[in-house]
């Protein structure tokens, strides 16, 4: 696995290539903000990269399991009712392709830590569930790191802790 270079030229990085990341990374460069991301295994995908058991499927119907992007679904024509883990890999792989992200992503790279530089004030900052976002909150501090957690649903936000807008604690 590589270190990860200096974030200084980066406003939002993204760590792990499941759904939520791969939408972090298309939302935040749609938004103008110059992104990255950190995968620690060799493609995109998740849990439906690492899951490679035999017999390795959705539980829920594929067109409910997928982004809702219509850009995504109007091309993507699901193989089976409940597609197993070689058809998602391969939805990850149009995904990164029609939204041209791979020029953005760094595989096989683990974020191990990530520490605060007290003389540049620099990563160290406001932490925040996106489900408990606070209106208070703006984005204008930068660096941003997304963590997306194992779904779409669950993403986490650090940004700057100059900023003085903070989350309620």
């Amino acid at each position: 696995m590589s270190s990860l270079p200096t974030p200084e030229r980066y406003d939002v990085v993204v760590v792990g290539g499941g759904f939520g990341g791969v939408y972090s990374l298309h939302h935040m460069r749609e938004l103008g903000f110059a992104t990255h991301m950190y995968e620690a295994g060799s493609g995109l995908g998740g849990i439906w990269h690492w899951n490679c058991y035999p017999g390795a499927r959705v539980d829920v119907e594929t067109p409910v399991y997928q982004l809702y992007a219509p850009e995504l679904y109007k091309e993507w024509k699901w193989e089976e009712r409940y597609s197993g883990r070689n058809e998602m890999v391969e939805y990850f792989n149009h995904i990164a392709d029609k939204w041209d992200l791979r020029g953005e992503i760094t595989l096989k790279t683990r974020v191990a830590h990530a520490s605060w530089d007290q003389d540049n004030s620099r990563f160290r900052g406001v932490m925040c569930h996106t489900a408990l976002w606070s209106k208070d909150i703006e984005l204008k501090e930068l660096p941003i790191w997304l963590f997306p957690w194992a779904s779409a649903s669950e993403t986490r936000i650090v940004t700057n802790s100059r900023s003085k807008n903070r989350p309620n604690k």
